[in-house]
């Protein structure tokens, strides 16, 4: 891990891929109000290291500035659980 502006970062370079993974596999899928609140958690965090490495490919970096009802999240959940 290194520092960033003299503190130490929230998450790793390897936290960070995996969050991005977790994340990638709750946005696929009807979420539960925790689920949302994690996906906010994670956003957040995901934001924070993105703004302090600049090392990542642009199309790499995702893009959380919209917030969960920006990203449809709440009115996918309205509809239900989906069936196979």
């Amino acid at each position: 891990m290194t520092k960033q502006n003299g503190a130490e970062p929230l998450i790793s370079e390897i936290e960070y891929y995996m969050m991005i993974v977790e994340f990638d596999m709750l946005w696929n899928r009807n979420t539960t109000a925790q689920e949302q609140l994690r996906m906010e958690h994670m956003i957040g965090l995901i934001n924070a290291f993105e703004a302090g490495h600049t090392f990542l490919m642009p199309q790499m970096q995702v893009q959380t500035g919209l917030g969960l009802t920006g990203l449809g999240l709440e009115s996918r959940n309205k509809e239900g659980p989906t069936t196979m």
